[in-house]
């Protein structure tokens, strides 16, 4: 992986990390009628009361309530973990490239294991790239 790609992603993420602190949440609960929707924070006890919360209004249609469970599912709790997985797919990929040895194949021409585990990491870092395709600064070469 290319330092422009780790620098890519990890600007991602610190993007999503400020939005999801800055939301209502950590953890957004479906909750209302069907012709409005509050998104409140979860308590661990007690009932939802006095909790600030995001009013959804719907005209009850079934795309709203689609609309309304989706963004109640992709909360900022849900948004923090999913920033937190990113930071440690590229600190792991970090620390396999830094161990692999200078050769990348066996003398039998074989793909030394630890670079097979370097290229499985790029792999998967090229996908949650791509989940950034529409932002400035993605590289279409990161395409997997």
């Amino acid at each position: 992986m290319s330092a422009e790609l780790a620098e890519f992603l990890t600007a991602c993420l610190d993007e999503d990390e400020a939005a999801a602190k800055a939301a209502a949440g950590p953890d957004w609960l479906e909750d209302g009628s069907p012709s409005l929707v509050v998104f409140t924070r979860q308590q661990d006890e007690g009932p939802r009361q006095g909790v600030r919360g995001i009013a959804w209004c719907s005209n009850g249609y079934d795309d709203d309530r689609a609309n309304m469970a989706h963004i109640a599912r992709h909360d900022p709790a849900r948004v923090l973990r999913e920033v937190e997985a990113g930071r440690h797919l590229i600190a792991d990929y970090s620390a396999v490239t830094e161990d692999a040895p200078p050769d990348r194949y066996l003398p039998t021409g074989e793909l030394q294991p630890e670079w097979a585990q370097v290229e499985c990491l790029h792999r998967e870092l090229t996908r949650r790239a791509g989940v950034y395709s529409d932002r400035p600064g993605y590289r279409q070469v990161w395409a997997p």
